[in-house]
């Protein structure tokens, strides 16, 4: 899901609600998956990783919570400032050779004050998928803050977050969504509720369903753009809750009770993190090297859409592996020892 919301090319340097975004297969499909069916994947994340950051703290105190921290640190932090310094190396070299410069849209990295190269290493690094990891530190650094308000005060932190996160409230250092779905999965978490209910597949199915009629009504919404700003933001958070929670569910019917671990595939869930480490800038090259070579026509954004991703997936799965085989402790160094 990751990889195809960040493949989103039908726009190529407009916004989705540009009066420029001409109304096409192309950009419908586009803007129905990475705009609308993808963009559940980061809500899940934060909840998921709130949930197992809380799972069995009991007092939330420091002295409890304190062994988490630290082994977050070299599970996040040092991936992340491993893999940001990386970046920085591996783009200064690139921006060496003058024929390989139109892969940059930015000022070259040589150009750049140091304060900026220290603001890409520790804050804003250029593989931008990095954020997640960054508000993730952020979140568990204020894990123990969070621990006593979900515990004390949990229906008025949700119900504010959740109205913050509709208004797109700028929290600065932070992003509003990722506060808000961390903290409900902590809220899961510390109140012991049963994530693992099960409900009646009619019904899972009719929430399914009213789901992707929310995703298409958005679309279609989406590339009119006549309608407000102010509803396409409403109807975006409508489908992404909607979304959670049915695609949630919708794995149980899709594993009908089988134990993951027996799936033949489970082998390749393990470089699911390296993955996500490595797709950019390893996709947006990809996607460059295809549209300087093909042109820029909706069939050639298209395929180039539908297919770099799939190359992107394999091309990691084949790098995690022989990473993993041939220099093992280089690799759980990059990966956090995942």
């Amino acid at each position: 899901m990751v990889v195809y919301l960040h493949a989103y090319n039908a726009a190529q340097g407009t916004t989705i609600h540009n009066s420029s975004l001409s109304v096409n297969y192309n950009s419908f499909i586009q803007i129905f998956i990475s705009q609308g069916l993808t963009r559940i994947a980061v809500p899940l994340f934060f909840a998921i990783s709130g949930y197992l950051f809380f799972l069995n703290v009991k007092t939330g105190s420091f002295v409890e919570i304190i062994p988490k921290i630290k082994k977050r640190f070299k599970t996040l932090l040092l991936p992340y400032l491993i893999w940001s310094a990386l970046s920085i190396l591996l783009f200064t070299l690139i921006q060496t050779v003058p024929q390989l410069r139109f892969f940059f849209n930015d000022s070259l990295i040589v150009e750049k004050s140091l304060i900026k190269i220290l603001n890409n290493f520790f804050f804003h690094p250029i593989p931008y998928q990095l954020w997640f990891i960054r508000d993730l530190l952020l979140l568990v650094c204020i894990s123990p803050f969070l621990h006593w308000l979900l515990k004390n005060h949990y229906t008025f932190i949700i119900f504010l977050l959740l109205v913050l996160w509709f208004m797109n409230f700028n929290y600065h250092m932070i992003s509003n969504e990722s506060i808000l779905f961390y903290s409900f999965g902590g809220f899961l978490a510390i109140k012991k509720l049963n994530v693992s209910t099960k409900f009646p597949i009619k019904g899972i199915l009719f929430l399914t369903f009213g789901w992707i009629l929310i995703l298409i009504f958005k679309t279609v919404l989406t590339i009119d753009n006549t309608i407000s700003e102010l509803i396409l933001i409403a109807l975006h958070k409508i489908s992404i809750l909607v979304g959670v929670v049915s695609f949630w569910f919708l794995y149980d019917v899709i594993m009908n009770g089988r134990n993951i671990a027996e799936n033949n595939l489970t082998s390749i869930f393990t470089f699911s993190f390296f993955l996500y480490l490595i797709h950019e800038p390893l996709l947006t090259i990809l996607e460059k090297i295809s549209l300087a070579f093909f042109g820029k026509s909706q069939d050639i954004l298209f395929f180039t859409y539908l297919l770099i991703p799939i190359i992107v997936v394999f091309l990691a799965l084949f790098i995690g592996n022989l990473l993993k085989s041939k220099t093992p402790l280089f690799y759980n160094l990059i990966t956090g020892a995942r």
